[in-house]
């Protein structure tokens, strides 16, 4: 059996717009993250970003992350 480099599990919170809670743990390089959970507002954002950056995802400015927008994986 294989080892992955790197793996996360998001759970994630939203209707149309912004997130509205994360909850993330994951492992990149052997260096585990997390878990990390954030429902507030003004935390929400930091959180998500930063367990994405974790995982080694860069994300533009305002957290936009394409497989979030209605319709990215089909009807």
């Amino acid at each position: 059996m294989t080892e992955a480099a790197r793996w996360i599990y998001l759970e994630y919170v939203c209707w149309g717009g912004g997130i509205d809670s994360v909850y993330g743990l994951g492992s990149h390089n052997g260096e585990s993250f997390g878990p990390f959970y954030a429902d507030e507002m003004a935390k929400v954002d930091g959180v998500f970003g930063d367990l994405m950056s974790r995982f080694g995802v860069a994300l533009p400015s305002g957290n936009f992350f394409e497989p979030f927008v209605r319709g990215y994986w089909g009807d």
